[in-house]
């Protein structure tokens, strides 16, 4: 049971399996090497990458800076970390509550994980602006191209 995919990923879920194509064969070994083996110990692997942004930080002008702080995204530029340990997240998680948008301390308390916190901790926009969540590869492209991001 599958979740629904956009229209626009191709799937290859159709196409047959193991043909006597060679390049089939060599991208299929490929492909199990490149695979990396999950440990028992092991929690979900993350796949939001922090680097790009850290990278961008780091090399952005002071021109630049003044226009995202002008639409008051400028509580991104505050972030210096580098990354964030593994143990930390998967605890993070094991301990967030989304019902209630709550990280739940166990006999400690509860820290809010809404609007009005990512507002306080951030300093980033709480308005009712429309969030586009559609992915266009040639928007991606331009903006690593502007900011030399690889």
């Amino acid at each position: 049971n599958q979740g629904k995919r956009p229209a626009d990923i191709k799937s290859n879920e159709e196409e047959q399996v193991g043909g006597d194509n060679e390049a089939d064969v060599t991208q299929d070994e490929q492909t199990k090497k490149k695979r990396r083996k999950v440990t028992e110990n092991e929690g979900p692997r993350n796949r939001s990458s922090h680097v790009k942004l850290f990278k961008l930080n780091k090399d952005i002008v002071e021109d630049q800076k003044t226009l995202i702080r002008g639409i008051d995204f400028g509580g991104l530029l505050n972030i210096t970390a580098t990354g964030m340990p593994d143990a930390l997240s998967q605890w993070i998680m094991k301990d967030y509550d989304p019902e209630k948008s709550q990280i739940v301390i166990p006999d400690r308390g509860k820290i809010p994980v809404d609007a009005a916190s990512v507002r306080r901790t951030w300093g980033l926009p709480n308005s009712d602006r429309r969030v586009c969540f559609e992915m266009n590869p040639n928007v991606i492209r331009e903006f690593n191209s502007i900011f030399k991001i690889k």
